[in-house]
C-alpha cells in the first residue's frame, strides 16, 4: 500500500477554507479527516481529528496557507517513498499505509525539541507530521522512528489496552536507537542528545521503576513519558534510550531482531 497520496486532501482543505478558526476546523473534518477516517475502524472523526491534532496535525487556522502550499511544492510524497522503500526492504517489514501531512508549525516545543515534525503509528498504518523545511535526513530519521513502532507493534500482535509504561519505554527506546544506528546521534531527540546514562538512573529510579505497569490508558502515562511541571521533559524517552542502548550490540544483535523481542527482554536484569 505504501504512501497515501494527500495531496488531493490537502488541495481540497485550501480551497474550502474559511476564515475563523471553528469553520477551517471543520473544513479540515470534511476534507482530511473524512480521508483518513477509513483507515480506522473504531474512530469517530471528531475523536480523530483530536488525536491527530494532539499528535502534530497542523492547525486549522486562517493563515497556514502557505506552509501547507510549501509541503505540496516540495513534494514530500516522492520523498517518503524513497525513504520507505529503503527501509522497508532493509526490514523486510510490514507494506502498511504511510500518510504524509503538514505539522503544526506554531507549535515551539514541536520545532525545538523534534525538527518541527511527528508521527502516530500504529500495527496497521503510520502517520506523519512533516515540517515545510524537514530535509530528506531528518525525514528519513521521522520514518525510522515511526515504522520502527509499526514494525514492533505488527510483530508483537497484542491488544492495545494492554500496553503500559514498560511497553512504551522499550517502544521508543528502540527507535531511538534505530534512528541512531542508521543516522547517527545527531538525529536523536534533542533531550536524549543532552542526557547521560547517569541522568537516565535518577529519573528510572524517581519516576519509572514505580510505575511500570501504569497502563497507557492511565492520564498519567502521558506526563511520565513526555513530562509535566513535575516531571522532566521527554522523560520516557531519555530512560527508554539508555535501556535498550545498554543492552543493545550491534555486532551481536540485528537491529530487526532487537525491534522483536518481547518488552519483559529488557528488564531481566537490573540496568538502571
Amino acid at each position: 500500500m505504501s504512501v497515501i497520496d494527500t495531496k488531493d486532501w490537502l488541495e481540497q482543505y485550501l480551497a474550502n477554507k474559511k476564515q475563523t478558526f471553528d469553520e477551517n476546523l471543520l473544513v479540515q473534518e470534511d476534507t482530511i479527516i473524512d480521508a483518513i477516517l477509513p483507515y480506522f475502524s473504531s474512530e469517530d472523526r471528531v475523536n480523530l481529528q483530536w488525536l491527530l491534532l494532539s499528535h502534530g496535525l497542523f492547525i486549522p487556522n486562517s493563515w497556514n496557507h502557505e506552509a501547507i502550499d510549501t509541503f505540496i511544492d516540495h513534494d514530500f510524497w516522492q520523498m517518503t517513498e524513497q525513504c520507505f522503500t529503503e527501509l522497508q526492504s532493509e526490514w523486510n517489514g510490514p507494506d502498511v499505509p504511510i500518510i504524509p501531512l503538514p505539522s503544526d508549525h506554531t507549535n515551539m516545543q514541536l520545532i525545538e525539541e523534534f525538527n518541527g515534525v511527528s508521527g502516530l503509528s500504529f500495527p496497521d498504518k503510520v502517520i506523519l507530521f512533516i515540517g515545510k523545511n524537514t530535509s530528506k535526513d531528518q525525514l528519513r530519521a521521522l520514518l525510522t522512528h515511526e515504522y520502527s513502532h509499526a514494525f514492533r507493534l505488527h510483530h508483537l500482535n497484542r491488544q492495545p489496552d494492554s500496553y503500559t509504561l514498560m511497553d512504551t519505554l522499550v517502544l521508543e527506546g528502540v527507535a531511538e536507537v534505530a534512528v541512531r544506528q542508521r543516522l547517527g546521534t545527531e538525529f536523536l531527540s534533542k533531550q536524549i542528545r543532552n542526557s547521560s546514562f547517569e541522568d537516565a538512573q535518577i529519573l528510572w529510579k524517581r519516576w519509572m521503576e514505580p510505575n511500570l505497569h501504569l497502563s497507557k490508558n492511565n492520564p498519567n502515562h502521558h506526563a511520565l513519558v513526555y513530562g509535566n511541571d513535575e516531571v522532566p521533559k521527554l522523560t520516557g524517552y531519555i530512560v527508554g534510550y539508555f535501556l535498550i542502548d545498554s543492552q543493545y550490540t550491534p555486532e551481536k544483535t540485528k537491529l530487526v531482531e532487537l525491534m522483536k523481542q518481547p518488552t519483559e527482554c529488557f528488564f531481566l536484569d537490573h540496568y538502571f
